[in-house]
């Protein structure tokens, strides 16, 4: 429900107490008008019933047949609506201003008559028997020699006392009503000089707490309370100003190491609800709509570890950690989850820092470790074996000796050609190598390296097939080294491509690039292998389980991307293979316009 307005508050208690105090005045004053009319219609009444009274006495000596009493009660008829009866001390009534006598009945009991006959002046207010009507009576005896002959009774209908005390309660009433409203006027006025200031007041109070920033109330001169509230309004204001300047720098500040930080942050509330959650923090868990501020952890943070986690710190009170593996996005992640104590009581910060990465660069590296130990372990034992053959049988067995030492050169030739593919792929990594990148046919690199290749391809028992767009634009690329990553990736074709099977080289020009694609009908490459078919030394259960250094598709990858392009394969288990690359396309030179 709406409060009143302070004005009203200040007015209403007059206002209730001025209406209380002026209705109760009149009442006495309408209870009191009335009386006094009453008594005044009563004194007159009798003063006039004397007067009857005087006139009526001689005429009720001299005996019947009364014709002049009667005409002594008519004689006022047309100048007052006053009733004049005149009745003997037997209650006969001799004379009658309003009714008929034959009408009348015997009037000795009526209480004003017995009041006179007992020799006193008598009122009386009651309903008249003969006219149903409220009349006010007042009777008074008539004497002859001290005694009473008769009494003189005049009435007079109450309605038109009532119409006279009605018109002064009017005056009354109008009066009370002017002292009213000149009383409501002269209170909202003396209360407006005094709200008018506080309400101003509160409206420039308002505005500025709806601006962005809080200015100075406009100075008030006056010295009252009003003037003084201002001042300190505007001394709060400076306050509040600086505190809030204070305030938005620190936010300002938090929101940045927030919003850059790589590890994600959340707060959580001792009822489980997320007071904040940063950028990193939605993107690690996939949170795929900012939460309300009475979101809880398990409706954000859809997985029950962390859930426990924070419990575990909750009620413990300590810092606890466990990296998490998230098996269907394939993460890593490090909670670490601690009480923030007494800056926010019952509040739980938990940091989540990804580990992916650092997990797949240490997966890579034990892959690394063994692959290059098992590529060194194979020809060093080779050569151990040979030359423990030598030292031991073949002394005079030059043919044999021979042919240790070619197998000795063989071995030694493959760590050759390892150590010299780790370096060229440390050096194209490291942006050491210098490519001679120029404009340059596709053909000048594709149909070298065909032609190399043929005669393996034709050993294994395979099919080579070419399928090129006419007129091929010119594209950006060093011709040898496109030409080493063909080779590449076409020895990859015929080394895990059963006899009888298809290898296919095709060239397209799209979106300002040049695509290259070899495809084969081989043994193909698992889903969960595709990731990483990459990366160097790494080698499939089936595809890359023979020889080779597991270099060629990494040095293949760095040299196309060095190119400013991208390599990708697509490949279904037992269904084949296509391992695509893509260069840019060369400017071509505007043609000149002839007439």
């Amino acid at each position: 429900m709406k409060s009143l307005p302070y004005a009203w508050k200040v007015v209403l208690p007059f206002l209730v107490l001025l209406v209380v105090a002026l209705a109760v005045l009149n009442i006495f004053v309408s209870t009191a008008i009335n009386q006094f009319s009453i008594n005044n219609w009563e004194l007159n009444l009798l003063q006039q019933a004397h007067l009857y009274a005087a006139d009526a006495a001689p005429l009720i000596q001299k005996g019947e047949p009364y014709a002049e009493v009667q005409a002594l009660a008519l004689s006022q008829q047309s100048n007052s609506n006053v009733r004049v009866t005149i009745i003997l001390p037997n209650g006969t009534v001799i004379g009658e201003s309003a009714i008929q006598l034959n009408l009348l009945d015997n009037h000795l009991l009526r209480p004003e008559i017995q009041g006179a006959l007992a020799g006193r002046d008598a009122t009386e207010i009651r309903t008249s028997a003969t006219l149903n009507t409220e009349y006010l009576y007042a009777a008074v005896p008539v004497y002859n020699a001290n005694q009473i002959i008769g009494v003189v009774r005049l009435a007079i209908p109450l309605d038109t006392l009532q119409k006279a005390i009605q018109t002064i309660r009017n005056v009354d009433l109008g009066t009370m009503l002017i002292a009213v409203i000149i009383g409501i006027a002269l209170a909202i006025l003396l209360t407006a000089r005094g709200v008018n200031p506080l309400r101003k007041l509160t409206q420039d109070v308002e505005q500025i707490t709806a601006s962005e920033e809080f200015s100075e109330l406009p100075a008030n001169l006056n010295r009252d309370e009003i003037g003084t509230l201002t001042t300190s309004f505007n001394k709060l204001i400076n306050t509040l100003n600086q505190r809030i300047s204070n305030v938005k720098s620190e936010q300002a500040t938090l929101d940045a190491v927030l919003s850059n930080m790589s590890d994600g942050a959340m707060i959580i509330q001792e009822d489980s609800t997320v007071q904040l959650i940063n950028r990193a923090a939605i993107n690690l868990f996939d949170v795929h709509e900012v939460p309300n501020t009475n979101a809880s952890l398990i409706e954000v943070i859809r997985v029950h570890q962390v859930y426990d986690l924070w419990k575990k710190c909750l009620s413990s009170g300590q810092v606890h950690e466990i990296t998490l593996e998230l098996l269907h996005e394939k993460r890593y992640i490090q909670l670490i989850a601690s009480s923030l104590g007494a800056s926010m009581p019952g509040a739980t910060l938990i940091l989540a820092q990804d580990l992916t990465r650092l997990h797949h660069l240490e997966m890579v590296r034990r892959d690394f470790v063994s692959n290059v130990s098992h590529e060194l372990r194979t020809p060093l034992a080779s050569m151990k074996s040979l030359t423990e053959s030598l030292q031991q049988s073949v002394k005079d067995d030059p043919q044999n000796t021979a042919r240790f030492l070619n197998l000795m050169d063989d071995e030694i030739d493959n760590m050759t050609q390892m150590v010299e593919e780790f370096l060229e792929l440390a050096k194209i990594e490291s942006g050491r190598v210098p490519f001679m990148i120029a404009p340059v046919l596709p053909s000048s690199f594709i149909d070298p390296a065909v032609e190399r290749m043929r005669l393996q391809v034709e050993r294994a028992g395979l099919t080579l097939n070419t399928r090129f767009e006419e007129a091929l634009p010119q594209v950006m690329a060093d011709s040898p080294r496109i030409q080493e990553v063909i080779v590449n990736l076409l020895h990859n074709a015929i080394k895990f491509t059963p006899p009888g099977g298809k290898i296919e080289i095709t060239a397209r020009s799209a979106n300002k690039f040049l695509e290259v694609a070899i495809s084969d009908t081989g043994v193909g490459i698992k889903a969960t292998d595709l990731d990483r078919i990459f990366e160097r030394f790494y080698k499939t259960d089936k595809a890359r389980a023979s020889g080779g250094t597991g270099l060629g598709l990494s040095i293949a990858r760095h040299t196309v991307e060095a190119h400013g392009g991208r390599i990708w394969v697509d490949s279904v288990e037992g269904e084949g293979s296509t391992f695509t690359f893509t260069l840019p396309l060369a400017q071509q030179p505007e043609q000149k316009k002839t007439a």
